[in-house]
């Protein structure tokens, strides 16, 4: 307790880096506290160990939460452009790819951790790992941090501990804890970005096929949202970067109510596939039944379509009724598989729901109920879809946080 950070910044992600790197750079003493054994350990895994480390189209509407208008001022402030930059005087040169995801050129995640560790170090930002911070106590215009037997002493403290998803790469409640604490109250939270489990009688059979298609998640029949893409069969249902965008439709409702629509031919209208089955009939009339798909679907998953649509039915194509060829259009346009659920943190990307952020104020990232007290990243109740969304938010509400508890020291320096 001897020694008095200017800030300290309670987590080692993505946004507690960004946060400690700025507030450093603006010649702040920064203290950075990461319980696991090394900072950075879930940007690692992001990006299939490529970073998408944003999005150039990001903006306010590819966020959700309570008000997803609370990430308005931090995207305005630090959006897109002011990442790449931001990484680039870092020494990460980017990549961008379809849909707008920017990599870094190295298409490595280390690129991106190790550019943050070695800007900390050079700006001075003293970090200690294996720290986990259990209560925050506002003390005579401080805060005292307390881990274990050590304590610190800040003058601002931003909470970036992130959330629930990934355990084993450090996602934990730690700053929900801390936050309510201090009064902040926390909604519910669920696993968002996340595999779907579906009555698997179906997928089971083709496990480790992809289909590339359109995917739509209906509640009672209703549609809820709608992706395309690349989908992967599994034991257990869907996989795929379209059907975990679908999963936050599922985070806060009974997921048996749900139903996964897939058009594993979306190139073709309804009447245009009927018409091509019944040219394939005619043209593939001696094939057996069980290979009528080959050369449209994959074989494994033609063959449970067509077990689907038809029955055990034996025979030649060419004996396919039309009633059957209008089934069998049916199934391809429009095969669905009742949700039973999803797959849990372990899986999850990111986490939905957080401390609400009415209590926060959006233009500084400030608790209006602590003052000198920030919150920043995964913690709050902010999330986006796959693409780089997830670390833009983490990026741009850290850097705003730093920039405004260093706007607030000097503020009250010159008034000293």
């Amino acid at each position: 307790m001897k020694k008095r950070y200017d800030i300290a910044v309670i987590g080692g992600g993505a946004a507690g880096l960004a946060a400690a790197v700025t507030a450093a750079g603006r010649g702040r003493s920064a203290l950075l506290l990461e319980k696991e054994k090394r900072v950075g350990k879930k940007l690692l895994a992001t990006g299939n160990g490529r970073c998408n480390y944003t999005n150039t189209a990001a903006s306010v509407r590819d966020y959700r939460g309570g008000d997803p208008a609370f990430a308005a001022a931090a995207l305005e402030r630090f959006g897109p452009a002011a990442t790449t930059a931001f990484f680039h005087d870092l020494g990460v040169l980017p990549y961008e790819e379809e849909e707008g995801r920017v990599y870094p050129l190295s298409r490595q995640a280390a690129a991106v951790l190790d550019a943050l560790r070695f800007a900390a170090d050079r700006r001075g930002v003293e970090t200690r790992t294996e720290t986990r911070v259990t209560a925050i106590v506002p003390e005579r215009g401080l805060f005292r941090l307390e881990a274990g037997e050590a304590a610190f002493a800040a003058k601002k403290v931003i909470i970036a501990c992130g959330g629930m998803a990934g355990p084993e790469l450090g996602g934990c409640r730690d700053g929900y804890g801390l936050l309510a604490a201090l009064g902040h109250p926390v909604t519910d939270i669920a696993p968002s970005l996340v595999k779907i489990r579906t009555e698997n009688r179906l997928t089971r059979p083709m496990k480790g096929v992809r289909v590339l298609g359109r995917a739509v998640l209906k509640k009672r029949g209703e549609a809820v949202s709608e992706t395309a893409g690349e989908f992967l069969f599994t034991d257990y249902g869907v996989s795929g970067i379209p059907v975990m965008q679908l999963s936050r439709s599922l985070c806060f409702d009974e997921p048996t109510a749900f139903a996964l629509e897939l058009d594993l031919l979306p190139a073709f209208s309804p009447a245009d596939l009927a018409d091509e089955l019944k040219k394939r009939r005619a043209d593939l009339a001696a094939a057996p039944t069980e290979d009528f798909l080959i050369g449209m679907v994959p074989k494994k998953v033609g063959q449970v379509l067509l077990r689907e649509a038809l029955g055990k039915r034996g025979g030649v194509a060419g004996d396919l009724t039309d009633d059957e060829i209008l089934a069998l259009a049916e199934t391809l346009k429009r095969f669905s598989l009742p949700v039973t659920g999803v797959l849990g943190w372990k899986e999850a990307q990111v986490t939905a729901g957080g401390a609400e952020t009415s209590f926060f104020d959006g233009a500084t990232m400030e608790s209006r109920l602590v003052p000198g007290l920030y919150a920043a990243g995964e913690v709050l109740d902010i999330d986006g879809g796959c693409g780089g969304y997830n670390l833009q938010w983490a990026w741009a509400s850290g850097r705003l946080a730093a920039e405004a508890a260093v706007s607030a020291l000097e503020k009250k320096d010159d008034s000293n």
